[in-house]
C-alpha cells in the first residue's frame, strides 16, 4: 500500500493487486475534513478498509466515515461492510446495479481476489444527479462514462475531482453504450479546471490526459454514428432540491437524493 498527502486535505491510497492480471494499479481517495473522512471507492475488502482507517486514526485521530461507491464494480464495492455502521452514498443506478451485479461479479473473482469472505453490502444514501455535503464542501455527482451508473466526487476547497474510471491509464476501457453522455462527462470535467485529478486506475492524471481520453471517445462517437448507430442523451439537470442533515453534515443536492435506513 503507498500512500501519498494530495493538496491540503487529501490522502491517495494505491495497491497493486490488479497489476498482475489487469496491468493496472488500484487508487482510493480520502478526503480527510474536520470531523468526516470521506472514501471514494472501499476497494477489495474490509482487511483493505481497516489498514486505510488505521494510518488515517494514527495521523488524523477518529472521525465518521463515509464511503462513495463510484460504481458497480466490484473491485470499488467489496470494502463496503466495513462501512455498515456509517454512510455509503452512490447513484441510485450504482445501487440498482451493486445489488444485481454484485453476487455474479463475487462468484467470478472471489478466487483470484478475495482475501477474506466478502458481504455485498449496498449504499444507505443514493441520488440522482447530485449530492453536497455543504459543510465540508464534498460534493458528488453522476457523470455517466465508464459505465452508466459511474459517478464522481469533486473537494471544493482543494479543487481535487476524483473521476473513478472515467479515466484510466494505461488502458482506457469504456463499458457503456452511450458515447454522448461520456463526451458530456469528460468535457464538465475539462470545465471543473480542477488543480487535481484522481483516477481509480491511474492516480494523478493531467488535463491534458482527460482532453486525450475525450478525443478518443469523441472519434469513437463519430465512427458509431457513421455506422448508423445514434446514442441516447444525457437528461438535464434537475430543478428539484433537497436539503437535509445527517449527523449534523447539511446537505444540497438536485433530483432524488434520499436517505435510506440502514
Amino acid at each position: 500500500m503507498k500512500i501519498e498527502k494530495i493538496a491540503s486535505r487529501g490522502v491517495l491510497f494505491t495497491f497493486a493487486e490488479l497489476l498482475e492480471k489487469y496491468g493496472c494499479r488500484t487508487s482510493v481517495y480520502v478526503i480527510v475534513c474536520p470531523d468526516c473522512y470521506y472514501f471514494c471507492d472501499s476497494y477489495l475488502g474490509v482487511s483493505y478498509v481497516e489498514k486505510m482507517q488505521q494510518y488515517l486514526e494514527t495521523e488524523y485521530g477518529a472521525k465518521q466515515y463515509v464511503v462513495f461507491n463510484s460504481h458497480y464494480d466490484w473491485d470499488h464495492i467489496w470494502g463496503n461492510a466495513a462501512f455498515q455502521n456509517g454512510y455509503i452514498v452512490s447513484s441510485s443506478l450504482t445501487r440498482i446495479a451493486i445489488e444485481k451485479r454484485g453476487p455474479e461479479q463475487l462468484r467470478e473473482n472471489a478466487a483470484g481476489f478475495a482475501k477474506e469472505e466478502i458481504v455485498i453490502v449496498l449504499p444507505n444514501i443514493t441520488f440522482s444527479e447530485r449530492l453536497v455535503f455543504e459543510k465540508d464542501g464534498v460534493e458528488f455527482f453522476h457523470s455517466p462514462g465508464h459505465t452508466a451508473d459511474s459517478s464522481s466526487c469533486y473537494d471544493r476547497v482543494d479543487r481535487v475531482l476524483f473521476v473513478g474510471d472515467n479515466v484510466e491509464e494505461p488502458l482506457h476501457y469504456e463499458n457503456s453504450d452511450d458515447l454522448g453522455d461520456y463526451t458530456r462527462t469528460l468535457n464538465h470535467y475539462l470545465e471543473l479546471d480542477a488543480s487535481w485529478t484522481v483516477a481509480s486506475h491511474g492516480g494523478i492524471i493531467s488535463n491534458n490526459f482527460v482532453k486525450t481520453t475525450l478525443e478518443f471517445v469523441e472519434t469513437a462517437l463519430i465512427n458509431k454514428m457513421n455506422g448508423g448507430k445514434t446514442t441516447g442523451n444525457m437528461s438535464g439537470s434537475s430543478n428539484l432540491t433537497y436539503s437535509g442533515t445527517i449527523s449534523g453534515y447539511d446537505i444540497e443536492s438536485s433530483g432524488s437524493s434520499k436517505v435510506r435506513s440502514k
